[in-house]
Parts: C-alpha cells; sequence; structure tokens
C-alpha cells in the first residue's frame, strides 16, 4: 500500500474487499504480479493482465508498473518491465500495451524510451460495482 501511496496512487482502504482482491489478483492464471526487492525492501511491481482475442493473438495490457520514489533510476522499472516483456512473449502474446492516463507524464516518457508508441485512442465507460447494480 505504501508503494501506491508513494507512487500517486490511489490507495485502496486495508479492509476484507481489498484483501479478497489483492488474493485473487495474485492467484489469477491470466495475470502475472511481479515485485522488485532490494535489500529485503519493496522496491517496485509490475502487474500484467493478459487477453485472448477474436481476430488477433493474445494480448499483454501492462496494469501496473510502479517503482518507490526512492529506488527510480537505477533500473528497476527496466528490469520489471523486461521481465514482463518475457512473460508476455513466453504466453504466446504479440502485444504488450499499457493505458496511461493523464497525469502520467513521467511514465509516459519512460515507456516511449523504452519503445512504446502511441497508436490507439481508447475509450472506456464506468461501470456500477456488482454491489451497486444489485439495488437497481
Amino acid at each position: 500500500m505504501a508503494l501506491l501511496a508513494a507512487s500517486d496512487r490511489a490507495v485502496p482502504p486495508p479492509d476484507r474487499h481489498t484483501l479478497r482482491r489483492f488474493r485473487r489478483i495474485v492467484s489469477d492464471l491470466g495475470a502475472d504480479l511481479y515485485l522488485g526487492v532490494e535489500e529485503e525492501a519493496l522496491a517496485g511491481l509490475v502487474h500484467v493482465t493478459y487477453s485472448r482475442r477474436l481476430a488477433a493473438g493474445q494480448r499483454a495490457q501492462l496494469d501496473q508498473l510502479l517503482v518507490a520514489p526512492g529506488c527510480r533510476r537505477r533500473g528497476i522499472g527496466s528490469a520489471l518491465l523486461s521481465f514482463a516483456r518475457q512473460r508476455a512473449a513466453k504466453r504466446g502474446c504479440d502485444e504488450l500495451s499499457c493505458v496511461l492516463g493523464s497525469k502520467d507524464g513521467e511514465a509516459a516518457a519512460f515507456l516511449q524510451a523504452v519503445g512504446f508508441g502511441a497508436e490507439k485512442v481508447q475509450l472506456s465507460l464506468g461501470l456500477p460495482r456488482a454491489e451497486e447494480s444489485s439495488k437497481v
């Protein structure tokens, strides 16, 4: 949680719902979550999800690539990304993509420096949570 907060990401509350969500992420065969550790401290993490597509090969989505502020510019992000790329290729993916928010300028610069390019426009639609939709 501290890594999320230090990276200006939304920090979920430390409750049972968050713990269940974390357990599901870790046990999900359609995703990878790897941690970068330096001197027994969490230095970074990478979370990649995978999807199969009807008319194209499998795609990997870089959902999170976070490096603790005190550990940046030491190759940790590059190493985590390299590992994620290798895993995606090993799983048969033909693409690794990442969707960035408008406030992710530093991440965009890093990803472009390692070969990512802007290709498509992604549109999204927020959906009600399962608990909210059952009330309707």
